[in-house]
């Protein structure tokens, strides 16, 4: 097992403090309990434009999810862009403070080093492909339109 997100154990010691057996288990805690059923969403318009790699929302971004003690919680982003680069992701950091205002940022995938774009409070918007210029949302989607009459 790799050790990116945890101090591994060294051979002949035994570590059953909970200084040392509480911090990972915390971290793994945190990883479920984040992504399981996140929600994002906007009021307003997402829109993404392959030519110039901006990915911009005219509202609020919502992320509602669930902090470690089990309660919910809403982080925000104001609206805004991003421009993203040939394999670049756009996340946001999660913050435990209900009503706390988070900050859209991007990355580049780096393949062969630690991964940059899993770590317990990340959540990755979207990627754009570096051959199509496309952009593959993650935990980004449109709204399903009203239908009339229904």
């Amino acid at each position: 097992m790799g050790s990116n997100f945890h101090a591994p154990y060294a051979d002949g010691v035994q570590q059953f403090k909970d200084g040392d057996m509480n911090p990972p288990f915390s971290s793994l805690d945190r990883a479920i309990t984040y992504l399981k059923n996140l929600i994002v969403h906007c009021d307003a318009a997402i829109d993404y434009h392959p030519l110039s790699g901006i990915l911009y929302w005219t509202g609020t971004l919502r992320i509602i999810f669930n902090r470690a003690d089990g309660q919910a919680c809403t982080n925000y982003a104001d609206a805004g862009l991003i421009q993203l680069a040939d394999n670049e992701f756009a996340y946001v950091d999660l913050d435990e403070t209900n009503g706390a205002e988070v900050t859209v940022q991007k990355s580049a995938v780096t393949g062969g080093a630690a991964s940059n774009f899993i770590a317990f409070n990340r959540v990755v918007l979207g990627y754009r492909n570096a051959v199509s210029n496309d952009f593959y949302p993650v935990h980004l989607r449109q709204p399903w339109p009203t239908s009339v009459g229904s």
